[in-house]
């Protein structure tokens, strides 16, 4: 919320302002968006490693097909392919949501 002039202004309505069509207010909003949500990740205390997600994705396929997971958090199954067999790792973003769901489920 910025305020200014003594009035609370949204980030939309002070941007708006600013630019002539509402699409690139909406682009701008969602940039920020990323933006803080990447710092709030970074900020999280977990400290763990590709490989060693990479072990508990590995256990938890003796439970529950590749494809189930895939589903759950909308990963492209050859993502998740690639990624058990260390052929490469998972974007941060990606590497979040694998995270949360194995821990959290």
């Amino acid at each position: 919320m910025y305020m200014g002039s003594g009035k609370g202004f949204t980030l939309y309505q002070t941007y708006s302002r600013m630019v002539i069509s509402r699409h690139h207010a909406v682009m701008y909003e969602k940039e920020i968006f990323y933006l803080s949500t990447n710092i709030e990740i970074s900020k999280r205390k977990s400290k763990m490693t590709q490989e060693e997600l990479r072990e508990i994705y590995k256990q938890r396929l003796e439970k529950e097909k590749q494809s189930y997971i895939s589903k759950v958090l909308k990963i492209d199954p050859s993502i998740l392919s690639k990624f058990k067999t260390g052929k490469f790792d998972l974007y941060p973003h990606l590497f979040e949501k694998l995270e949360a769901y194995l821990l959290n489920n």
